[in-house]
């Protein structure tokens, strides 16, 4: 959001971001591995269990520096992220009965990554760069529209470790082909809001067109995800895209 309006954030947010994202990775891996036993010496599974006492460690120091960073947030933005630090904690820990998570639920945990990426990095942005109650709206419906369409191809490669753990996804009820073009019409609807806010002169033709090629190649990833198994596809290419985001449109306005 800093980028496309061109008003820096405090850095205490950013640290705070990025330390807490490193955290519930770094715990999700912990906890996951242990559910998968039988898949522990396959893929990122191998390379998790490999090294186990590395992740720990980095999940350690993240901790302490999210706390170091989150004293630092002003107490408005500390309520704010309230519910998403729930939704994550939840998400990650084993606290419901039978030692289930939220991510164990059926059906509703791309939407919890969804909630919890579009409130982070746009609606608090857009409430500290002091933009409108709508434009704030809009925006944490774009955002939400796009973790969405990149979450659900994890759902498909995921698909296996899913019913080993009997947890019913979107892609066990419309299928593989019909996931991917959803996952496409959710990025479509999200340019289509950009291109909105575009016309109503609220971000520039640089913003725009940034998001578009990203959005295009995004697209052209997703539909290639049936054919691809290689973890670093997922991890590397789509939760990749968020960081080509931010580097088109710092381009775009650097030029």
């Amino acid at each position: 959001m800093s980028l496309i309006f061109k008003q820096p954030l405090d850095n205490v947010y950013y640290g705070f971001v990025f330390c807490s994202t490193l955290f519930i990775y770094g715990i999700h891996r912990i906890i996951g591995i242990q559910k998968t036993y039988s898949l522990n010496q396959k893929g990122r599974y191998n390379i998790v269990n490999t090294y186990k006492g590395h992740i720990q460690l980095y999940t350690v120091v993240s901790g302490i520096a999210l706390v170091y960073f989150f004293l630092q947030l002003p107490l408005q933005i500390k309520l704010f992220f309230i519910v998403p630090g729930c939704i994550s904690i939840l998400y990650t820990l084993p606290l419901f009965t039978k030692k289930r998570r939220l991510r164990d639920m059926h059906y509703i945990k791309i939407f919890l990554i969804a909630i919890v990426w579009a409130v982070t990095t746009a609606i608090i942005p857009a409430h500290l760069l002091q933009k409108s109650s709508l434009l704030i709206g809009i925006l944490g419906v774009e955002r939400f529209l796009f973790f969405l369409s990149i979450t659900i191809p994890f759902d498909i490669r995921d698909i296996m470790i899913d019913e080993q753990s009997d947890v019913k996804t979107l892609v066990h009820v419309l299928g593989i082909e019909h996931s991917v073009r959803l996952s496409v019409g959710l990025l479509i609807a999200a340019m289509f809001i950009n291109i909105i806010l575009f016309w109503t002169e609220l971000i520039s033709l640089q913003s725009v067109i940034a998001v578009g090629i990203t959005y295009f190649l995004t697209a052209l990833s997703i539909m290639l995800v049936s054919k691809r198994s290689s973890d670093y596809y997922f991890t590397g290419l789509l939760d990749g895209t968020m960081i080509i985001l931010a580097i088109f449109i710092w381009i775009s306005h650097s030029i």
